[in-house]
C-alpha cells in the first residue's frame, strides 16, 4: 500500500528535512503543483528543482515560474532553464530578460580600454559583478563568477520605462558608481561611471558577449 502522506522518491527536501506545508505531502507532479502554491518561497524553490523530473508538464511549470511575482522564484526558474538548449526555451528567456531586466545573463558586457577589457556581468537576483582584465572572453569564462574575490560586487536597479540601469560596485579599494542606458535590441549598454577611489569619470559603450559560464 502507498501512503500519500509520506514523501515519494522525488519529493523536495531542504537540509535533509521533509518540507511540511501544513498539509499532507503529495508525491509526483501533483505534489510539485501543491508545493508551488505554498506561500513560503523555500517550498516553491524546492518544488521547482524537482519539476523537470516530470517531463513536459514539469517543464511548463518552471517556465510559468519565470513570471512569478517573487524574484527568488524567478531566479530559480532561470537557473534551471538557462542550460536547456531548445528554441522555445531561448525564446522564453529572451522574453523574460526584456520584461523584467532588459539586460542579459548568459554572458558579460565588454568594453575595450587601451590594453585591457572591462567586463560587467548581471544576474537575475539583481547582483552585478565587474572586473578589468587583459583576458579574452574565452579566458574569462573559466573564472568570472560571483565567488571570484578579485571582482567588484553590487546590486543594480533597472527602470524598464526609461531603460536606465543604476548600480554601485564595491571592493576593498572603494566604490564605483554607474548609470547606463540599455539598448536591448543591439545588446549594448552605454554607461557613465564615477570612481570614488581616484575621482575618475568615464563614458563607455559595453557590448554583450555570450559566454559559457
Amino acid at each position: 500500500m502507498i501512503n500519500i502522506n509520506q514523501p515519494g522518491k522525488y519529493d523536495a527536501v531542504i537540509g535533509n528535512k521533509e518540507i511540511n506545508t501544513g498539509a499532507a505531502v503529495y508525491g509526483g507532479i501533483e505534489g510539485v503543483k501543491r508545493r508551488l502554491a505554498a506561500p513560503q518561497a523555500e517550498y516553491r524553490i524546492a518544488a521547482l528543482t524537482q519539476a523537470l523530473k516530470y517531463g513536459h508538464e514539469g517543464l511548463s511549470l518552471v517556465m510559468q515560474a519565470l513570471d512569478d511575482s517573487d524574484v527568488l522564484i524567478r531566479t530559480q526558474a532561470y537557473q534551471i532553464l538557462k542550460n536547456i538548449k531548445a528554441p522555445v526555451i531561448k525564446a522564453k528567456l529572451d522574453e523574460f530578460h526584456k520584461k523584467y531586466y532588459l539586460v542579459r545573463f548568459d554572458g558579460a558586457y565588454q568594453s575595450l580600454e587601451k590594453s585591457y577589457y572591462h567586463y560587467i556581468k548581471f544576474y537575475p537576483d539583481y547582483t552585478v559583478i565587474e572586473v578589468s582584465t587583459s583576458d579574452t572572453p574565452e579566458q574569462l569564462s573559466t573564472w568570472f563568477e560571483k565567488d571570484y574575490e578579485g571582482c567588484y560586487h553590487g546590486h543594480y536597479i533597472v527602470n524598464n520605462q526609461t531603460k536606465i540601469i543604476n548600480f554601485s560596485s564595491h571592493s576593498t579599494y572603494g566604490t564605483v558608481d554607474y548609470v547606463g542606458e540599455i539598448n536591448a535590441e543591439k545588446d549594448i549598454v552605454v554607461i557613465e561611471s564615477y570612481s570614488h577611489i581616484n575621482s575618475y569619470y568615464a563614458l563607455q559603450e559595453y557590448q554583450f558577449i555570450e559566454l559559457s559560464l
